[in-house]
């Protein structure tokens, strides 16, 4: 979460489109990362890593869509993540399940990057404005200025977000790398 924090203060950075994924252990902790901070994400993806049996709140992620993608010769972790899909479902939570043909732990990453980035494409973060939730509401206020500015109000304090204008390019770097 350092890192993030990191990248996002030397970045222009969209709040509403930041995501999760990771492969293998990395996918147990997209699981993890993603429950523990679930109003960061706007959406998460684990491959070839499934937390099934674990006791961990599944319901932090509720308002997270989730798109759960194995390998077709993964047998034991393809069977739990299908488990993972249906409790997902019974919960109520918007959760997608992608078997990668023939894919093996390894050779099912190729294919499933693009589908996840296309998953990932149409997007945003959904709003958390429940009391139960630890993390504020934010909420986007125009300002008044030459351009347009957003300031995001949090638990009475303020604090500006990056200048946006309207592109459909998001993340242009605040700064040139060499």
């Amino acid at each position: 979460m350092n890192v993030l924090e990191l990248v996002s203060k030397e970045y222009a950075v969209d709040p509403d489109r930041t995501f999760l994924m990771g492969h293998s252990m990395g996918g147990m902790g997209a699981y993890f990362l993603g429950q523990k901070y679930a109003s960061k994400w706007a959406a998460v993806a684990p491959m070839s890593g499934t937390m099934a049996g674990a006791d961990y709140h599944l319901d932090r992620l509720k308002k997270v869509p989730m798109l759960i993608s194995v390998g077709e010769t993964e047998t034991a972790t393809a069977n739990n993540a299908q488990a993972q899909v249906e409790e997902m479902k019974k919960l109520g939570m918007s959760a997608r399940y992608l078997e990668i043909p023939q894919g093996t732990h390894m050779s099912m990453i190729p294919p499933t990057v693009p589908q996840i980035l296309a998953f990932f494409a149409p997007l945003k973060r959904k709003q958390f404005c429940a009391p139960s939730q630890r993390t504020p509401c934010r909420r986007k206020i125009p300002v008044r200025s030459g351009c347009w500015r957003f300031k995001t109000i949090v638990r009475g304090r303020d604090k500006r977000a990056q200048t946006t204008r309207a592109s459909p390019v998001p993340l242009f770097p605040r700064r040139r790398l060499l």
